[in-house]
């Protein structure tokens, strides 16, 4: 596999384990409840942009290999 395309497999797997991890604590902690309305849309955004985010590299992953 070529060096770039390690690089973006890389970045998947450390992508998918932040979105994941987000995930978990968007909609199974209770602490996310405790955190203002503000900070949750937010956080709620940021889980939509990193998937998103995710589903271009793994286009671009896909092609590359």
């Amino acid at each position: 596999m070529q060096e770039h395309v390690e690089r973006m497999k890389k970045e998947l797997d450390e992508l998918g384990d932040k979105i994941n991890k987000l995930g978990v604590f968007i909609y199974e902690n209770e602490k996310f409840d405790t955190l203002s309305p503000f900070e949750q849309v937010a956080m709620i955004k940021q889980l939509g942009f990193m998937q998103a985010y995710r589903d271009v590299l793994l286009e671009r992953f896909e092609h590359a290999k």
